[in-house]
Parts: structure tokens; C-alpha cells; sequence
């Protein structure tokens, strides 16, 4: 069902639609592209695409824990994923 909402806000969004997205999950940032806000835990606001945001670096200081952006070239998409518990 998260794949259903995804594509009905990328849809809303080309049609113009302003869309605002509140989520716990970089993967839904990587899957939309579009701009993003992030608010971390010190109130401190990062505002940018998903390139000059989204890296490993600051997902590690985000939610302190490591996590891992990887192209899946089958999908033609970049994932972001945890490592093995």
C-alpha cells in the first residue's frame, strides 16, 4: 500500500499539487526525489533535494545508526537499507 500512496502523490504532484509528506522512511525521500525538509532532533532544519541531502553521513547522524544507500540496478533505483541485526 505504501507503493499505491507513493504514486498518488507523485501523480498529484505533476499535476501541480503542493505536496507536503511527513515520514520516518529515507527510502519513501529516495523513491519521491523531489525536495525535502528534515528536522533533526536539536530542531536543526536541512532543506534541499535528495542529492544534497541524503547521503550515509548525515542518515548516521539523523538516526544514529548506520544505513547504506545502494543503487539496485534491476530496479534502476537508489534504496536506502540497514545492515544485518
Amino acid at each position: 500500500n505504501q507503493i499505491k500512496v507513493l504514486k498518488t502523490i507523485r501523480k498529484m504532484a505533476s499535476q501541480g499539487y503542493g505536496i507536503i509528506l511527513t515520514t520516518h522512511n529515507p527510502d519513501h525521500v529516495l523513491l519521491l526525489e523531489g525536495k525535502l525538509a528534515v528536522l533533526n532532533l536539536s530542531g536543526d532544519l536541512f532543506f534541499g533535494t535528495q542529492e544534497e541531502i541524503m547521503n550515509e553521513e548525515f542518515l548516521y547522524h539523523l538516526y544514529g545508526t548506520e544505513l547504506k544507500l545502494v543503487h539496485i540496478e534491476i530496479l534502476n533505483r537508489l534504496a536506502c537499507l540497514a545492515p544485518k541485526l
